[in-house]
């Protein structure tokens, strides 16, 4: 082979041999750009995997202790805090407002779930309900009733299964500001009248969300008489507004608990790759 020939060949592997140069990624493992229908290899000069430059993280609690916790040992001065559609996301890694932008990889998630008894009242929010449904659901959810007492309730509830099979004729308004239920025993005419009296409202001692103090809630009670039969529909009194406030009342225990402001809203963050 010529000189150069000789050359020529140098100058050619060299070439090759810049090409094939591992690339470095930030954050990534390196890479090599390879022409299409070779056949890729394992860079064993370098190490198998290296640390990112950051925390690429992201994390989902189940329940609000968890959260803070979680917040409160990674938190920085540039850690944000997002409430949102019943949920929390904290940025720990969120941008600075005084330098350049931050990678905002490094997220936590709390969805807030409604506690047990809120979503077993929220069931029943306008919907009708038969005496036997009525009465099987008092029974169910008797701890969370603060008034009319256990006693009264339960006592309604015996009226009604003992007259299961009556005719209720009407609803009448009385002067304590209650209702009495008429009905009739059959639809003779000498049938023999009777009444109930039945109470307007609940009230129930219950948390909103998971793991929360509980809020006094006033519950309406709609009877309803028709073709003789009577149905009986339950209705949370500011149902929305209940929540507005039990949703204030734990973002300003985030905030006391973290230090940090929580920000109503919710950010557009970018993918959070290899998580």
């Amino acid at each position: 082979m010529s000189d150069s020939e000789s050359n020529n060949a140098a100058v050619i592997i060299e070439a090759a041999r810049q090409c094939f140069q591992p690339i470095q990624v930030p954050g990534r493992v390196p890479v090599v750009a390879v022409p299409q229908g070779f056949e890729l290899q394992e860079l064993m000069e370098q190490p198998v995997r290296q640390l990112p430059d950051h925390i690429r993280q992201v994390v989902t609690l189940e329940d609000r202790a968890s959260f803070l916790k979680y917040v409160a040992d990674f938190k920085t001065p540039q850690t944000a805090v997002f409430f949102s559609a019943n949920a929390f996301l904290a940025v720990i890694d969120y941008h600075d407002k005084e330098t350049e932008p931050a990678h905002c990889a490094h997220r936590v998630h709390y969805p807030m779930p409604h506690s047990v008894e809120w979503k077993k009242w929220a069931e029943k929010h306008k919907k009708s309900m038969t005496q036997e449904q009525f009465i099987e659901f008092l029974d169910e959810q008797m701890p969370d009733i603060l008034s009319p007492a256990g006693a009264d309730l339960r006592e309604l509830a015996m009226d009604f299964e003992s007259k299961s099979e009556v005719r209720f004729t009407s609803k009448i308004n009385r002067t304590n500001g209650g209702r009495v239920l008429n009905f009739t025993d059959s639809p003779e005419v000498n049938s023999r009248p009777g009444q109930i009296p039945v109470p307007e409202a609940l009230w129930i001692d219950i948390p909103i969300y998971h793991n929360a103090d509980p809020s006094k809630v006033e519950v309406r009670i709609l009877w309803k008489v028709k073709d003789y039969s009577l149905s009986i529909t339950l209705e949370i009194v500011r149902m929305e507004r209940l929540i507005q406030d039990a949703q204030a009342a734990i973002v300003q225990s985030v905030t006391d608990a973290l230090g940090v402001p929580v920000l109503f809203g919710k950010p557009t963050l970018p993918e959070v790759y290899g998580v």
